[in-house]
């Protein structure tokens, strides 16, 4: 009985250890919550190695139109459209001109949790845009 009273405690402990570890306080963003744990596009291209996924957004169509990615990866958007193109971001709205390209600082493990994003532009109507699966492990080294 006094084992099972040292286990709890130590358990109520790591938890108290992990929750107060997390990131809080000015000028600290919580991860975005995923959209969705599975993409409604049907097929996602496997993650790539390398620290940048690029999406190109096309006149009609994204490309990919689903992407999976790492936690240790970083995003670059390239506009093939004719007109500049908005993409949000963390909240925010980035312009990217026609025929430009950007590639964001954060990885995708510092701002989102695990699971499919989309990422919004006014490229496709109603804010649609391809969808990143932030895969919850690292399966390219």
């Amino acid at each position: 009985m006094r084992k099972l009273r040292t286990v709890a405690l130590g358990v109520v402990a790591v938890v108290g250890v992990s929750c107060s570890l997390e990131a809080s306080g000015p000028g600290v963003q919580p991860l975005d919550s995923p959209d969705s744990m599975l993409p409604t596009s049907g097929i996602c291209g496997d993650a790539l190695p390398g620290e940048t996924a690029i999406i190109r957004l096309n006149v009609d169509t994204p490309n990919p139109r689903c992407a999976k990615v790492t936690a240790n990866q970083r995003l670059h958007v390239t506009n093939l459209t004719d007109s500049p193109v908005t993409v949000v971001l963390m909240g925010v709205d980035y312009e990217i001109a026609q025929g430009a390209g950007t590639t964001f600082a954060p990885m995708f493990g510092d701002i989102w949790e695990p699971g499919v994003h989309v990422l919004h532009t006014s490229a496709y109507g109603d804010g649609g845009g391809p969808e990143i699966w932030l895969l919850a492990d690292d399966p390219v080294d």
